[in-house]
């Protein structure tokens, strides 16, 4: 695990290095960087709470350490408050998180994020309670605290209504009983024959194609657009099958690969309505695949089958010897409950869901290592192997998480200076917000999303040169379909009608439900009495629905329809 983790690391910045106008900076790189050291220090300290004797067994006043007491307290009481928010909010005891348009999400944004992050740890805090041997008050604490999260994680799951969590957290479960040599036994003795065997698997067939087919029918449109951002990022591995595309690129490819799908007209009016502006893609593998490549995903792969592949047999052989062994069952259902619902969502995208998948990585490493010391290697040197190996990664791991840091520091002053010409410009003070971002851009001159903001400005006080250079440069790593909009407006500006028309329409193809692009696109065709073009746009226009409706989409279309009506007349 150890050995993959490393590698993985390296290969990302590598990449990174690679990757066309990228800070070494790179947020999600750093929470990469300091995650792996927290990994790095969470198992030494698991390990060093491992005591050992000579015979393999632990003492009996020492059966479970105080240092895992304190961390799997911890994370279980973390999960517990994150409930007992969501249960709060349910019953109108607390508001929805602020800026949220949801009801219950716990501290997070929407329910999605909340669920991913709950299902890491329902079944851990279940494992927990099943096979912890409570013999001591601290074990009956954990043991209690353990139920007691399961409860409230388990009473609130359910409310938020998303499917991907409910089933990685019950697989995370059957995983968990599958552990129960009373159960396996029985299901043995059951299962004796050929013909039962097949009974069972058509079965079990039968029921996930109609739970399937259920849940579908739940959202459909949810599954429809999830199936759209998959076609289109298979489109992005295509083009950069080995290396992918970039480190932390996708958000940057996915809306060009986006418009070009639609540009070839191969796509559906459903998919034209269900396209939007993408950020993650829904499934971490297809995102990982597209930004590092297969060489990328083979290295991640390579540690997520280290982590639930080593030692399965003999996890609950070591009971009586080890008893902490308890934590490696919660921790391997919980990772493929997580591991389940990153095939539909992005829950490593979300910090805090991360923080718990990187706690479950440590956790399983640390006492796997523990059952291998004890059972299978008998020479000094060959216990040290994995300690070097944590001790080189962990510290190169601090080092350059601090030097990042350091660049951080200057970082944090270039977006705060960023902010405050944001605040500038919302309220009309345009000059003064451009010296405010001119003060910024050494620091963030590679940053698309600022050069992009900076260019805006600059096109408000028709600074056309300059901020078409800002907004040419912003397309490296940041696309957005206002980029487009405000080259369009700039080309228009200079009667390069082509050039503004080509715009237009790929604002327009990067997601076809935005109507302003369109609606730029036909006054524009209106004005350059492109008459049979125009009427086309606006009938497709006027037909469209928004998915949202607002004043705006109302006073567009009823603008157009006056135009529309304007020409016609004179032409009778």
């Amino acid at each position: 695990m150890d050995l993959f983790l490393v590698l993985f690391v390296s290969y990302s910045f590598i990449r990174l290095l690679f990757t066309p106008n990228q800070d070494i900076a790179n947020k999600q790189f750093l929470t990469i960087m300091l995650l792996t050291a927290l990994y790095f220090l969470w198992k030494e300290y698991f390990r060093n709470g491992i005591r050992v004797n000579d015979d393999g067994t632990n003492s009996e006043s020492e059966r479970i350490s105080v240092p895992v007491i304190i961390i799997v307290s911890v994370f279980l009481i973390s999960g517990l408050l994150e409930s007992f928010i969501g249960i709060a909010q349910l019953y109108n005891l607390l508001p929805g998180y602020i800026n949220s348009y949801f009801k219950v999400n716990g501290t997070f944004v929407n329910p999605d994020n909340y669920s991913g992050y709950l299902s890491t740890l329902l079944p851990f805090a279940f494992g927990v309670y099943k096979y912890i041997v409570p013999n001591s008050k601290r074990n009956l604490f954990i043991k209690y605290l353990s139920l007691i999260t399961f409860l409230a994680v388990l009473y609130i799951l359910p409310v938020l209504h998303e499917r991907a969590s409910i089933i990685a957290s019950a697989i995370g479960i059957v995983f968990i009983f599958s552990f129960d040599s009373k159960l396996t036994s029985k299901f043995k003795a059951y299962a004796n024959t050929v013909i039962k065997k097949a009974f069972i698997t058509v079965s079990i067939i039968i029921a996930l194609l109609i739970t399937a087919k259920l849940l579908y029918n739940i959202r459909p449109v949810s599954v429809d657009g999830r199936m759209l951002i998959w076609k289109v990022t298979g489109n992005i591995i295509k083009d950069h099958p080995i290396f992918g595309s970039g480190f932390d690129s996708f958000a940057t490819a996915y809306d060009n690969y986006q418009a070009k799908y639609f540009e070839n007209n191969n796509a559906t009016a459903k998919e034209k309505y269900l396209a939007d502006n993408i950020k993650h893609a829904d499934n971490e593998y297809l995102q990982i695949t597209s930004d590092l490549g297969i060489a990328g995903v083979s290295l991640w792969m390579g540690l997520i089958l280290s982590a639930l592949l080593v030692d399965n047999k003999n996890i609950l052989d070591y009971r009586d010897k080890s008893e902490n062994k308890f934590v490696v069952v919660g921790a391997k259902a919980s990772l493929i409950s997580v591991l389940t619902v990153a095939m539909f969502s992005s829950p490593l995208r979300i910090l805090p869901t991360f923080i718990n998948f990187v706690f479950l990585l440590s956790s399983i490493s640390a006492f796997n290592t523990s059952i291998e010391r004890k059972s299978n290697f008998n020479t000094n040197f060959e216990f040290k192997i994995p300690s070097i190996i944590s001790i080189a990664s962990l510290s190169a791991a601090i080092v350059l998480a601090v030097l990042i840091m350091s660049y951080n520091i200057k970082l944090i002053g270039a977006y705060k200076i960023w902010g405050d010409g944001n605040d500038l410009a919302t309220f009309g003070s345009y000059k003064e917000s451009i010296s405010r971002l001119q003060d910024a851009y050494g620091t963030l001159k590679n940053n698309g999303e600022f050069l992009f903001t900076y260019g805006g400005t600059l096109m408000l006080i028709n600074n056309y040169k300059e901020s078409l250079n800002l907004l040419e440069k912003s397309k490296i790593n940041f696309t957005d379909p206002k980029q487009y909009i405000n080259l369009g407006i700039y080309n228009e500006s200079l009667n390069k009608v082509n050039e503004a028309e080509a715009d237009y329409k790929y604002a327009s193809n990067m997601i076809p439900g935005l109507l302003y692009p369109r609606y730029l696109l036909a006054k524009l065709l209106a004005k350059e009495k492109k008459i049979n073009k125009f009427r086309s746009l606006c009938k497709e226009i006027l037909s469209s629905q928004e998915k949202i409706h607002s004043i705006a989409v109302s006073q567009m279309k009823d603008s157009l329809k006056i135009l529309l009506s304007s020409l016609t007349n004179q032409e009778q």
